[in-house]
């Protein structure tokens, strides 16, 4: 017998007409379909009391439906085994006219299995509103390692504008960032849901969207903003002691509100620096009882004590007229704002009434203050955007187990990563299962499989493309004057596979982020520090830009602060009142000055470091094997015996297998009521081979570009210089400062091991003059030794290493 459940309650059927058979399917081979694994029906139910009852009786116009247009949970069975589960959403249903009007005939319901049961609730949620910490910024809290598995942010070093001061930077320069895998975990476990994936593995538990340096706009609201009226005393006259101080008596009524109770008996007290717009709409009523030249009669704002805005009336014998009082100004936390009038004891009368806005804006982090990052965090995040992209980035397959209350992420096929473990471990070369599982496969040859229809792939562009948005105008100007689509990577399908013409897919979420070697706050010990930049303005042409947080987010990797291995920045301490050496926490997107090519890739490209290292980029780690199946295209569709039990437990994470080929399974149409074969669609795989590398596209040329002479132009063209001039990428300043020994070791990322010639290119200083090299000091590796004639103990030694640049 076939049961449906629907919001909780058993529904009607008709058992000889109910048509039951279940549409099983994976995601078509499209790249970043979220609908997973996930099954469908189209119902029929007949419009039976306790049916119309449960659709709240909605084909009746004027009935009150409150239910009824939501997706609700729904449960499928046959002989009391679950063959669906998931949400029914009513599509409509066929009517029969009566004199009164219209009554259902049948309801027309969608059941939809599997992904369906969470996506819409937990993709519709804002991600500021998934439950967060408050955020405090602090020396130490900026200076802090953050563990990734218990932290929710991070901060890390980004440019956003020209620092505050040109050599070192300070603490609210810092950007805050927020974990990914904290975004998803949350989203998941706010609907039941336990979410099983990558994401909370490293390197992937590493991952972090950075936030702009400002408060968002229902922050100030909440806590700042300010609108009263009913001016008291509203008739005022030089009878009144200068400065009469106007206090606006109602801020209760809307649209008047002081959430943030910064205003009390006429005095604004500025909660936080910002920029502020204070504004007074006022109707006035004034007469000069005996006018003078030297009558001052002044309305409007007063800071601190001091006018600094607004009208004078003394030479008006006679006003009657509405006034607007308005400025901008920038004001700082515990500034007092009053509204006064101020005379010079001329004879007046005055009658006053209207409101005040006093409206904050550019919102700045300050040291010591505490926030709650749902106010740091954009009003324009979704959950499902940054699911979207995840999943094209990559390449994610989703299942859900409804009833266990589990959902499964992975990318598609098996990978191998090269990274740091824990960010500063050992590097190590690891290959990880993917969705598609390589055991526990159907094996169709017991199945009785009958039949097959075959057909080739087809629809696709002779190039495939996946790239970042781009969205700032550094990057963009970056990528005409090189030519190319910085990050992006592909795949060239053999000749005459598919049409001629490149398709570029591009995240819709997350935009690329470029990065720049800053040698004017580096510390000594190592070449210029390497930071992401999101600049406000083409960094190359207008370096004083304003910063513009409004960019769509980033995706970096946060590796933190590794003792030097990122260099050092010159980072001021309120305490000693003075900037010193720090570590900084790096981040990227790609680490350009690693020496080693250790660090997680987020490009699509393979990317060359400054040390020539090549590291595999995300299309060859998490793609390849996609295309492949693309390329070959076999589909095909047979027939193949499923029982009930392989049905409620049925995972296309598992691959079939007929004979020695495996096959991922695209589709199985299942009715209980048939003991029939299931219509069975296959798609074939196959593992890529070398052959396969030469296909992939690394860093897109753009179509009739012109790349500018002297400018990197493939992998590795994702860090910039200044004013378009090179960057010198090996450069390292090391002191060694009273030194007690004549062998001067330096760190590995100094570049001594990568110039080309040392002596040339490494300068060797003793209290200041320059050392004669290979008579006074010699190199072995990254190991200086000055001669023993030479050297005293106590002398100060500067190491210079100069390398390479590039454009």
């Amino acid at each position: 017998m076939i049961k449906l459940f629907i919001g909780g309650q058993e529904v009607d059927l008709n058992q000889d007409e109910v048509n039951v058979t279940i549409d099983y399917s994976i995601e078509n081979i499209e790249l970043g379909n979220i609908s997973g694994a996930h099954s469908k029906r189209n119902v029929t139910l007949p419009a039976t009391k306790t049916n119309v009852n449960i659709f709240q009786n909605i084909t009746d116009a004027g009935a009150i439906v409150t239910n009824a247009y939501k997706l609700l949970s729904a449960r499928l069975e046959a002989d009391g085994v679950p063959i669906l589960t998931g949400k029914a959403r009513l599509e409509g249903a066929d009517l029969q006219a009566i004199n009164s009007g219209f009554v259902a005939a049948n309801f027309k319901v969608s059941l939809i299995g599997n992904n369906a049961d969470w996506f819409a609730d937990v993709g519709n949620t804002l991600v500021r509103d998934l439950g967060w910490d408050d955020i405090e910024i602090n020396t130490a809290n900026v200076k802090t390692n953050y563990d990734p598995l218990t932290s929710e942010h991070c901060y890390i070093l980004m440019k956003w504008k020209a620092w505050e001061n040109e050599t070192f930077i300070v603490n609210n320069e810092m950007t805050p960032a927020i974990f990914v895998w904290q975004v998803l975990e949350k989203a998941f476990l706010n609907r039941g849901y336990q979410l099983n994936s990558i994401f909370k593995t490293d390197p992937f538990n590493r991952l972090i969207i950075p936030m702009g340096l400002e408060l968002g706009a229902d922050y100030l609201n909440d806590f700042v903003n300010l609108r009263a009226s009913s001016p008291s005393p509203s008739l005022l006259s030089n009878s009144n002691s200068s400065p009469i101080l106007i206090t606006f008596t109602d801020e209760t009524t809307s649209p008047n509100f002081d959430t943030g109770g910064n205003y009390v008996s006429g005095v604004y007290t500025v909660p936080i620096t910002a920029t502020y717009t204070l504004k007074a709409e006022l109707n006035i009523a004034t007469t000069i009882i005996i006018p003078t030249p030297t009558d001052e009669v002044l309305v409007g704002w007063e800071i601190n004590g001091v006018f600094e805005e607004g009208e004078d009336l003394g030479q008006e014998p006679s006003f009657n007229d509405s006034v607007i009082i308005e400025f901008i100004t920038d004001l700082v936390e515990g500034d007092l704002v009053r509204f006064v009038v101020k005379h010079n004891n001329c004879g007046f009368l005055m009658g006053l009434n209207g409101s005040i806005e006093i409206i904050g804006s550019k919102a700045i982090f300050e040291t010591g203050r505490t926030f709650d990052l749902q106010y740091v965090i954009p009003i324009s995040w979704y959950v499902r955007d940054v699911i979207a992209d995840l999943t094209t980035i990559f390449n994610l397959a989703w299942e859900t187990n409804v009833l266990s209350k589990q959902v499964y992420a992975y990318p598609k096929d098996n990978y191998t990563l090269r990274y740091r473990a824990d960010a500063t471990g050992a590097i190590s070369l690891t290959t990880f299962e993917g969705f598609f599982k390589g055991s526990d496969k159907y094996d169709l040859n017991t199945r009785d499989v009958q039949g097959s229809d075959f057909q080739i792939l087809d629809g696709y562009k002779s190039s495939q493309v996946l790239a970042y948005a781009t969205d700032d105008d550094t990057t963009n100007k970056e990528e005409e004057r090189r030519g190319v689509n910085i990050y992006s990577g592909g795949y060239n399908f053999p000749t005459d596979r598919f049409d001629n013409g490149v398709e570029f897919i591009y995240t819709k979420f997350f935009a690329k982020t470029i990065h720049i070697s800053d040698v004017d706050i580096t510390s000594g010990g190592i070449y210029g520090a390497q930071m992401p930049l999101v600049f406000g303005d083409d960094y190359n042409t207008v370096t004083d830009a304003e910063p513009n947080y409004n960019l769509a987010p980033r995706l970096l990797y946060y590796a933190g602060r590794r003792n030097g291995l990122d260099g050092y920045i010159r980072l001021y301490d309120d305490t000693s009142s003075a900037s010193s050496a720090f570590d900084f926490p790096a981040a990227f997107m790609v680490n350009y000055n690693d020496p080693s090519g250790g660090d997680f890739n987020l490009s699509f490209s393979d990317e060359v470091t400054n040390y020539t290292n090549v590291m595999q980029g995300i299309f060859k780690t998490f793609h390849l094997q996609t295309y492949k199946r693309i390329e070959l295209g076999k589909v095909y569709t047979t027939f193949a015996k499923f029982k009930p039990k392989d049905i409620t437990q049925l995972s296309f994470r598992r691959k079939g297998i007929i004979g020695s080929s495996n096959f991922i399974i695209q589709n199985i149409e299942y009715n209980p009521k048939s003991n029939s074969p299931a219509k069975t669609v296959l798609l074939y795989d196959e593992k890529p081979n070398v052959n396969d590398l030469s296909k992939v596209l690394n860093t897109i040329t753009l179509a009739g570009s012109t790349p500018q002479s002297g400018t990197v132009t493939g992998s590795g063209s994702g860090l910039v210089g200044a004013n378009g001039a090179s960057v010198n990428i090996q450069l390292s300043y090391t002191p060694f400062i009273n030194s007690m020994t004549n062998v001067l070791v330096l760190p590995v990322n100094s570049g001594i091991t990568q110039v080309s010639n040392t002596n040339a290119n490494v300068l060797v200083f003793m209290n200041g003059q320059k050392l004669i090299p290979t008579v006074q000091y010699i190199i072995g590796g990254s190991t200086i030794g000055i001669n023993v004639n030479t050297h005293y103990d106590g002398a100060n030694y500067e190491v210079v290493v100069n390398g390479v640049t590039k454009g």
